[in-house]
């Protein structure tokens, strides 16, 4: 009897294979938390995509992405799919379609308004998170990202490898609505 192979073709998640047919595999990142990370493209759509890999041990990760994409609204980098099996979590985002916060501030001279304006998105992005039951956790300049549009500066929030769903929690997560809510510090 041949045996057949994994569902999620571990096997061609590295650098320079074809992965399930769809995704052209680019360099391994770093992680800071588990799993490998990978930069790849969409070989049909040639779209840029972040491929994480990582064990599992309940559906609890499952559960958080499906919170989180319930809270997109133009401000996530969204989750293209995610697939699970035996053990295994793989999870494709698209890839970040600004610079980071961090190269951003870098790259120019920053007037008031426009910093009052990312904080302000930022604001309402990581505000629907929260509505949503979703806490990040790991907002830092590297997650944020920002680009020029001709409407303004348009934020996008990413690095949701560390967000965690509070279940039972409705509503906004803030003040006296989170009397009696703890959370692990890391």
């Amino acid at each position: 009897m041949t045996e057949s192979a994994s569902p999620l073709d571990l096997e061609n998640l590295k650098s320079g294979a074809r992965w399930r047919g769809l995704y052209q595999m680019g360099e391994l990142l770093p992680d800071v938390t588990y799993g490998r990370i990978f930069k790849a493209q969409h070989v049909g759509l040639m779209t840029d995509v972040i491929i994480r890999v990582f064990k599992v041990c309940d559906d609890t990760r499952a559960r958080t992405c499906e919170a989180i994409r319930n809270a997109q609204n133009g401000g996530l980098v969204e989750f293209v799919e995610a697939v699970e099996s035996d053990g295994r979590r793989v999870e494709i985002m698209q890839a970040a379609p600004a610079v980071t916060l961090r190269e951003w501030i870098g790259r120019k001279n920053n007037n008031p308004a426009e910093l009052v304006l990312i904080v302000k998105q930022l604001a309402h992005i990581l505000g629907n998170l929260h509505q949503h039951g979703v806490v990040h956790l790991n907002v830092r300049p590297s997650t944020v990202y920002v680009r020029t549009t001709d409407g303004g500066l348009a934020v996008f929030l990413g690095g949701f490898d560390m967000a965690q769903l509070l279940e039972g929690v409705e509503g906004h997560i803030s003040g006296p609505g989170r009397k009696g809510l703890r959370l692990n510090a890391l």
